[in-house]
Parts: structure tokens; sequence; C-alpha cells
């Protein structure tokens, strides 16, 4: 983007070509947003959108545990427990490209958050 040209401004907006539409893809080549409804502005202007107006995707966390008790003598008690994070295995992506004119303008590169589905199993003896 271009300098407007005044001291102390280090964020410029873009301007707002038309309404953004949300095709939602994720991947090279497929943008989440359409980079068409934003345009550089003219240099020394500050630009018409305003701050944090786009989405990016959700974040949807399913995580599911198992807990079961068993009573093995009057003192002996076990435990056995089950444990699943992000247990549907729910990808999570990271939000798209914010700077216009750039070729990566409103398309998704990378992914948000490490959330691979985690599951462990454990065994409690307790006495």
């Amino acid at each position: 983007m271009t300098s407007c040209n005044c001291a102390a401004v280090t964020t410029i907006y873009a301007d707002v070509a038309g309404s953004p539409v949300y095709p939602h893809g994720v991947g090279p080549g497929t943008p989440w947003v359409s980079p068409s409804a934003f345009a550089i502005p003219v240099p020394n202007t500050f630009g018409n959108a305003g701050r944090d107006i786009l989405r990016g995707p959700s974040l949807a966390n399913y995580d599911a545990n198992l807990v079961r008790k068993f009573t093995l003598r009057e003192r002996l008690n076990m435990e056995f427990r089950f444990e699943a994070n992000n247990a549907l295995n729910t990808p999570h992506f990271a939000n798209p490209g914010a700077l216009v004119g750039s070729a990566t303008f409103g398309i998704i590169t990378a992914s948000g958050y490490n959330g691979n589905r985690l599951v462990q199993t454990a065994l409690r003896l307790t006495f």
C-alpha cells in the first residue's frame, strides 16, 4: 500500500469497492473472501474500509472423555479413563491474508491451530 505521508500513521485501510462475498475457499487459488471487493486506496488517503470488517473461518472443537470406576475390594479401586481431544478431527484454519494487493489477499494459506486428534487412555489403581 502507498503511504499517506502522515506522521505516526502505521495502518492504512483499503477502499471498499463493493460488498464482500465469502466463497469460503481454502487453499491456493481459492479465496475465502472475494479480493475484488477491495482496492488499494489512492495515494495520500486513508481508505474507507473499517477496522476488522472481515470474518475468518470459525473454530469448532469437540472433546470427549469416558471414565469408569471399579471397586475391586473394600479399599482397592481402579479407574479407567479414555480422553479424546478434537475427537472429530476437525481442521482449524488461520485467517486469510489481509494485505490488499498481495497475491495471497483473501486466501487462507496456513492452519491456525495445531489441533490434531489426540487420544489417550489411563488406568489408575488406588488403595
